[in-house]
């Protein structure tokens, strides 16, 4: 029971760190890029003060498997999916100036960080919650 509870609050804290970190990068993104079109889906929405990253439909179209498949399989969503779309999604802004090019590749490659700790924090938060019981 003692260990347990060592456990519980080890992914505890650092789920509470993960989650000030993505709140103070979620901010950033919108701060930062505010030019950039962030839309996609149910699974980034931008508001004024941050971008919200919502994985559970990715997690629901997957079904129930294993922490590596799925991080697999997040992978090459962000490949295929994020990427694409967002590349359409600001093909004006970036033909408006060449160097919003980069800009947009930094963009994307931050955001590959981003969704990484998301994924992260949703599969702490996924462990934490058998500990609950």
């Amino acid at each position: 029971m003692k260990r347990l509870r060592v456990d519980f609050q080890a992914v505890h804290q650092e789920l509470s760190e993960l989650e000030v970190r993505l709140g103070s990068v979620a901010r950033q993104f919108v701060r930062d890029y505010h030019q950039v079109d962030l839309r996609l889906g149910n699974i980034l929405n931008p508001t004024s003060k941050q971008l919200e990253v919502d994985l559970q439909p990715f997690y629901k179209a997957l079904g129930d498997r294993s922490e590596a498949e799925t991080d697999k399989a997040l992978q090459e969503f962000y490949l295929r999916g994020v990427v694409g779309v967002l590349t359409r999604n600001n093909k004006g802004y970036m033909a408006q100036n060449p160097s919003r090019h980069k800009i947009f590749l930094k963009m994307i490659e931050e955001f590959r960080g981003h969704l990484v700790v998301v994924r992260r924090g949703d599969a702490r938060k996924a462990r934490l919650s058998p500990l609950e019981e």
